[in-house]
């Protein structure tokens, strides 16, 4: 049944369709009726889930924080789980990996020739030369965050550490990607392939990034292989992940015995891949995907008004407020590169910016650090 503009919004929010998603779905209509593929209502998040997402991808963050000086030569993958499993207790979370459709333990630790869903175990003893992915997924006051990051261990061979840092470029452009409004999933693997591709790499097919948030898998799903325009329209509010999985070698692989550990068929290495340190060097590899609007949106905020005038601010805007302040006068010019703008008299600018989100209890300034 269609919704009436004052009829409460689909999303849960308790606001009326009118303020909350009418505009969003008359966008997708338009651009279904354009041919394109539209995501489902169940696949886009209000402002209290995305909001709660957050912080379980924060929790999750600090689990991987914690890990990592533990990730080191002659540390079994077991020790490891333990040490996730029991600090991930001791903050109110959950390892949510743990029985997932039967896994066995906290996280997933990859080594190598592993592509994914590496089993921890007293008899994987990390080496000299290791690259190593740990997956982890948390759950948080009913909310899921899910990433996961890469560690080269001693003395990595220079072919290894450069698949490991193209992995993480590759993330990198996959998630540039997301920034353009209303592109496709397809926009994203294309990006990445072709990335990979052109490093003398082979990207994994069958396994890929996903919706996560209110469960630990959703719709849609993200192949890092695609052609641009095609799957789903990335639309404000989803929430997914980005996770490549590139091998040195062919991306064929095969999966073993255990049901979960999955590896390169040829038994090449393969990287899922931002900060190095000396012989221990953890790199972000998994990256949850908030999509947004735009850049730059209605309504404008001018830095001078009249009381009671302009847009009315109600619950859901989401704004920016950067007074530009002059010590002379107002008046300024811009340069011939078309971008720098300076005071037409030489004087001193200042210039401050938050971003403010409208809610039902209040104004909300989303740019400051916790």
């Amino acid at each position: 049944m269609k919704l009436g503009r004052n009829d409460m919004c689909w999303c849960g929010s308790g606001k009326k369709y009118k303020t909350c998603h009418l505009a969003l779905d008359d966008k997708l209509e338009d651009m279904k009726n354009r041919g394109f593929k539209i995501p489902t209502h169940a696949m886009i998040k209000n402002a209290e889930q995305i909001e709660g997402i957050r912080e379980a991808s924060k929790v999750n963050t600090s689990v991987l924080d914690y890990i990592t000086p533990f990730v080191k030569i002659g540390v079994s993958t077991r020790e490891l789980d333990d040490l996730i499993y029991n600090y991930t207790k001791s903050i109110d979370a959950i390892p949510a990996c743990l029985g997932y459709e039967g896994y066995p333990k906290s996280v997933c630790i990859s080594v190598n020739d592993v592509v994914c869903h590496g089993i921890p175990s007293d008899d994987i003893i990390l080496q000299d030369g290791d690259i190593v992915n740990i997956d982890c997924t948390t759950e948080y006051k009913g909310y899921f965050g899910d990433s996961s990051r890469m560690f080269m261990l001693g003395n990595v061979d220079p072919a290894w550490k450069k698949l490991v840092e193209d992995t993480k470029k590759a993330l990198d452009i996959g998630v540039e990607v997301c920034s353009k409004p209303y592109v496709t999933i397809g926009d994203i693997g294309y990006a990445i392939n072709k990335f990979a591709q052109e490093q003398g790499y082979s990207v994994v097919r069958e396994i890929g990034g996903h919706g996560v948030g209110l469960a630990i898998h959703e719709e849609p799903y993200v192949s890092h292989i695609g052609q641009p325009g095609k799957d789903y329209v990335l639309a404000p509010g989803m929430v997914f992940t980005i996770e490549p999985m590139i091998n040195m070698g062919g991306a064929g692989i095969r999966q073993l015995p255990d049901g979960w550990t999955v590896k390169t068929k040829d038994g090449s290495l393969s990287a899922v891949a931002d900060r190095d340190g000396p012989a221990l060097r953890p790199h972000h590899c998994k990256q949850t995907a908030f999509i947004p609007t735009v850049m730059h949106e209605d309504p404008s905020v001018p830095n001078f008004g009249t009381p009671g005038r302009g847009v009315r601010l109600l619950p859901g805007m989401t704004i920016a407020i950067e007074p530009m302040v002059n010590q002379g006068r107002c008046n300024v010019r811009v340069l011939d590169d078309k971008w720098t703008t300076v005071t037409a008299d030489g004087k001193l600018s200042a210039h401050f910016e938050h971003t403010v989100a409208i809610t039902p209890d209040g104004p909300k300034i989303m740019t400051l650090c916790d």
